[in-house]
């Protein structure tokens, strides 16, 4: 007796359904975008980070070369200061650093400026390290610091949904060696 057309259609979709071949081809075909998205994106938020670290430890190496200073620091100084952060940061984009020293004024009981430069940013005056001294450590009487600040925009490789980026450091430090860094336009 012959199977009936039904049975004879169904076969070929029972052997279908059960074989396995070419189910890896398939599996790739549809796991592989997933895969290239998740490469990118975690490509794209590592040199986030990345950037993040490296701008950060520029900063800090500035604000330490300036710490040691026992010599007044002028704008050449300052100058090659800011090409040795954009040598160590190796930002496309335009970087900005400031450079102060301020104090803490016991008798007006404010922080106060010594001396600001700048490479592309704006300086600090009296008025304005009064605005940050929520992040300024507490000074003694006499006591310096040297305030570094640095600005580096991060535009991400790819757009997986992360925004441009600023990157903004403000690092204070203590000389080291005097107590102030002196500033002299002549130097």
């Amino acid at each position: 007796m012959r199977p009936s057309l039904a049975l004879r259609l169904l076969r070929p979709l029972v052997r279908f359904r059960r074989s396995e071949r070419g189910s890896m081809t398939a599996e790739a075909v549809i796991i592989l975008p997933a895969w290239i998205f998740v490469y990118i994106m975690t490509f794209t938020f590592f040199d986030a980070f990345r950037t993040h670290t490296v701008n950060l430890r520029a900063t800090y190496t500035v604000a330490d070369m300036v710490s040691r200073q026992t010599n007044a620091v002028g704008p050449t100084y300052l100058t090659s200061l800011k090409n040795v952060f954009d040598y160590v940061a190796r930002s496309p984009q335009a970087t900005t650093m400031t450079v102060s020293s301020i104090y803490y004024d016991t008798t007006t009981q404010k922080y106060r400026v010594n001396w600001s430069y700048t490479k592309g940013g704006t300086t600090q005056t009296d008025t304005t390290i009064q605005a940050q001294k929520a992040r300024i450590p507490n000074l003694k009487s006499g006591e310096t610091l040297i305030l570094v600040e640095t600005h580096m925009g991060y535009d991400p490789v790819f757009n997986i949904g992360i925004n441009d980026i600023d990157y903004d450091y403000f690092i204070t430090t203590a000389p080291r060696f005097a107590a102030q860094v002196a500033y002299s336009a002549s130097s």
